[in-house]
């Protein structure tokens, strides 16, 4: 009975953990990253185009990314890695179209989906929907502002909040706000520029928890010193909205601040 016991005991665990994203080799998240996000690209001085943010896609279609990327910009469209054939060697990038599906400035979060077909397969990322707790080790993956190539970065979760709780003092003070009614994971180093609206995901599974929002500068040198995401909650009722199949798994904890 006990070695009965035992096995079913083994069992749940191991389907707990399939539900949840298997752990694998850092790179090969890094190589399938690289085939699930887009720069979003605005022209600059000289026909040289200026990454002002990254969306990632969640289908072969449709893309997610924070609304602040694509609100009032005047974006030239979405730039895709270029793989040597039967590689993941960066080989350069192509543009494709986009529309705006749906968007939510007090969340901070945008649906996009691109127009026409794309020229190779993507791999849309995995997402959960939850809580990152303190201490749990992050990735993200997007394009800085001139650079030709997606970049990897890591980190560490290292608190919880909602942007809810200080919207008031804000608003009084008339500073920017990016996603006021959203909960976020306090990541702790800056991100670069042109990584909003990156995937921020577990290393250890490429799991995607959120979307990478803001700097937020050290309180004593006012030098960015860490960033802010938002979790996926506003991101899934875009996606059940609009009837977009996409692949979810069971988070860690499923408890997300209001």
């Amino acid at each position: 009975m006990k070695i009965l016991k035992s096995l079913l005991l083994v069992s749940l665990l191991f389907t707990i953990s399939q539900a949840r994203g298997k752990r694998r080799d850092f790179s090969a998240i890094i190589d399938e990253a690289h085939q699930g996000i887009a720069a979003v690209v605005v022209p600059g001085e000289g026909g040289i185009g200026i990454t002002v943010g990254t969306a990632f896609f969640v289908s072969d279609e449709y893309l997610i990314t924070a609304a602040h990327v694509v609100r009032g910009q005047r974006v030239t469209g979405l730039y895709v890695p270029a793989f040597e054939g039967g590689t993941t060697r960066i080989i350069g990038s192509y543009a494709m179209a986009y529309e705006t599906v749906e968007i939510s400035d007090e969340y901070d979060v945008a649906l996009l989906r691109i127009v026409g077909k794309a020229r190779r397969a993507v791999k849309p990322f995995i997402l959960a929907i939850g809580t990152l707790h303190p201490g749990r080790e992050v990735a993200v993956t997007g394009f800085g502002s001139l650079a030709d190539f997606p970049l990897t970065f890591t980190g560490f979760v290292a608190s919880q909040g909602s942007m809810h709780f200080g919207a008031g003092l804000r608003q009084a003070q008339r500073r920017p706000t990016f996603g006021e009614k959203s909960s976020v994971f306090v990541i702790d180093r800056p991100i670069p520029a042109g990584f909003s609206g990156s995937p921020v995901y577990l290393r250890d599974t490429g799991v995607v928890y959120g979307i990478a929002a803001e700097i937020r500068p050290d309180l004593n040198s006012n030098t960015p010193a860490m960033s802010l995401a938002h979790p996926l909650v506003k991101a899934k009722e875009f996606l059940d909205k609009h009837k977009i199949a996409y692949r979810i798994v069971a988070p860690e904890d499923a408890f997300v601040n209001p």
